[in-house]
């Protein structure tokens, strides 16, 4: 990476119903990262077979990352002491959880920042809020993001704390696998621990863009997303696209400013090439060998 910066790992969950904020993310990481991970199921939770062609073509387009692709098991789960079936509410959250454990036996680095890729890190912000070295007081830290919905220019009043700075050592697959994303994480590993933490000018570092997107987009992420339970997206979402913005958004009931847009993931435009089905520097895992690696941590 092009960064001085030395102990940051950063582990990115994705999909390619997601790509459009892909390359923005990345760029923004590159800028204080020393290792990045991408991790990819090779199916939607839902069970749906991935994008195969997009998701080549990114794995080509991004070769500086470290892919790691892990398949999906359609009766069971990648932790073995956890029990859970496709009808339970819970089984599409452990899926989210999945990308994140399987990350963790890859990271190099003291610290680990988990992002979903449609979190854009305002990169040079970050990286001098990482130089103050706050952090390193704390095992687990809650970063306030911006949330957006429908187009780039409608923001939230409201701030999320979605993404999690942690130190590596406080983690361990018991931690990271659990059904209440990182908001679970965060609760599991023990003091100190820092929230509702901001740049270095008392705003947030982080945009989060996981409503702004095209209908189908929504769409797809309404069948696939860990909380499909929680509301009839599909109703939801063709009210929604019907109609201009009225104010308020379907999933938090925010309420919202007009701002000028720090990114625009809906003027990214999106290509579908096929390329070969094998890619020589993406790292495709299996199940046994994810068990092997947490068996020989174990003993470490």
């Amino acid at each position: 990476m092009s960064s001085t910066y030395n102990d940051i790992t950063t582990c990115i969950s994705f999909c390619t119903n997601d790509s459009r904020y892909l390359k923005r993310c990345l760029e923004e990481v590159r800028v204080f990262s020393s290792q990045i991970i991408v991790t990819v199921c090779d199916h939607f939770f839902n069970g749906e077979k991935e994008d195969y062609p997009l998701l080549h073509q990114l794995y080509q387009e991004y070769s500086d990352c470290e892919w790691i692709e892990y398949p999906y098991l359609h009766n069971e789960l990648y932790n073995p002491y956890v029990c859970s079936s496709p009808e339970s509410v819970n089984w599409k959250m452990y899926w989210h959880a999945t990308s994140r454990y399987i990350a963790y036996f890859f990271i190099k680095h003291p610290y680990t920042l988990f992002l979903d890729v449609d979190e854009i890190v305002e990169g040079e912000k970050f990286h001098s809020w990482l130089k103050s070295k706050a952090y390193t007081n704390y095992n687990a830290i809650r970063l306030q993001n911006y949330y957006y919905f429908r187009e780039a220019h409608f923001r939230a009043t409201q701030h999320h704390n979605n993404t999690l700075i942690a130190r590596t050592k406080a983690l361990s697959p018991e931690r990271i696998f659990n059904p209440d994303d990182r908001f679970g994480i965060f609760l599991k590993i023990p003091e100190p621990k820092w929230e509702n933490v901001s740049g270095l000018d008392g705003k947030p570092m982080i945009h989060h863009y996981s409503g702004v997107k095209t209908k189908n987009e929504w769409l797809k992420k309404g069948k696939t997303v860990g909380h499909d339970w929680e509301k009839d997206w599909a109703s939801l979402i063709e009210e929604e696209y019907a109609r201009g913005f009225m104010g308020k958004d379907f999933t938090f009931g925010h309420n919202y400013e007009i701002v000028s847009p720090y990114f625009d993931p809906l003027a990214v435009s999106l290509k579908n090439e096929t390329y070969p089905p094998f890619i020589s520097h993406v790292r495709r895992v299996t199940k046994e060998e994810i068990r092997r690696l947490e068996i020989k941590r174990s003993y470490l």
